[in-house]
Formats: structure tokens, C-alpha cells, sequence
């Protein structure tokens, strides 16, 4: 009698720290992707951010310089 208890506390004992063990690293590899999902896309944000942030460099740049060399050629011409 005393072993058939001993032994069902051990199965439910089992059986709890089982799953708790596998909702424990479930709930761990969830958060990992979530922060790996983030930190993907907020480093293709920075990565957008920065392209652009250059692209419009580089648009204002040759504005500039088409303006400049406007002027300048309006300037000798006249």
C-alpha cells in the first residue's frame, strides 16, 4: 500500500516536473524567437533607415552640384 502510494506521487511527480520542464523551454524558445524576430527586423530597419538616410545624401549632393554648375555656367556665359 505505502509503495503504490509512493509510487503514483512519483508518476505525478514525474509527469508534473515533465511538463513543467518542456513548458519552461517552450515558453524560453518563444521569447528567444520573439527577441530574434525583433531584433532582425529592427536591424532591417536600421539598415532601411541608413539607405535612406544615404540615398537622399546622395540626391541632395547632385542637386547641389547640378545648381552649382547652373549657376556657374549662367555666371561665365553672361
Amino acid at each position: 500500500m505505502y509503495f503504490d502510494h509512493c509510487r503514483e506521487l512519483c508518476v505525478f511527480f514525474d509527469f508534473f516536473i515533465f511538463w513543467f520542464l518542456m513548458l519552461f523551454w517552450f515558453f524560453i524558445f518563444v521569447v528567444l524567437w520573439f527577441c530574434g524576430f525583433l531584433f532582425f527586423f529592427l536591424c532591417l530597419l536600421v539598415f532601411f533607415l541608413f539607405f535612406l538616410l544615404v540615398c537622399c545624401f546622395v540626391f541632395f549632393a547632385c542637386l547641389l552640384f547640378c545648381f552649382f554648375y547652373i549657376f556657374h555656367i549662367k555666371h561665365h556665359l553672361i
